[in-house]
């Protein structure tokens, strides 16, 4: 019987035999492929990169938007603050202008009273120098 293999196996006595064929590749067995990646964990990954990023601009904003709102606030305190201290300044000019007025008025009626205080005075000294010259009008007839 034409066995193929028992050819082969009829070599010498020595070491195993080499076949006379190498296996082909169809029955060598290839390793098994990787897991198949669906491109989700990059994608995941990028996603919660994005998320984060977006919540960091969020919260800066709202920061920034927080830190303009205080500036506004300190600024109307401020202007409201000059606002009182202007009013006060105000109330404190006319104060002092209705006692400036008060006292114009005063010193004008003493003035006028000066005049007239200053006529009578006159007029006294008028009298005073008549009274003088009939004095000694008087003191010659005595004398004479």
């Amino acid at each position: 019987m034409n066995d193929p293999r028992a050819d082969e196996a009829v070599a010498t006595d020595g070491p195993t035999p080499i076949p006379a064929r190498a296996p082909s590749l169809d029955a060598v067995e290839a390793p098994p492929p990787p897991p198949a990646s669906t491109g989700k964990s990059g994608g995941v990954l990028l996603g919660l990169l994005a998320l984060v990023v977006a919540f960091g601009a969020a919260g800066g904003a709202a920061f920034i938007g927080w830190q303009l709102s205080e500036q506004r606030q300190a600024a109307a305190d401020q202007q409201a603050a000059a606002a009182r201290s202007i009013a006060a300044v105000r109330d404190l000019v006319a104060g002092t202008q209705e006692r400036v007025a008060a006292q114009e008025e005063r010193i004008s009626a003493f003035g006028s009273e000066s005049e007239q205080r200053r006529s009578k005075l006159d007029a006294l000294d008028a009298e005073m120098r008549q009274a003088r010259a009939r004095l000694e009008a008087l003191a010659k007839e005595d004398a004479g």
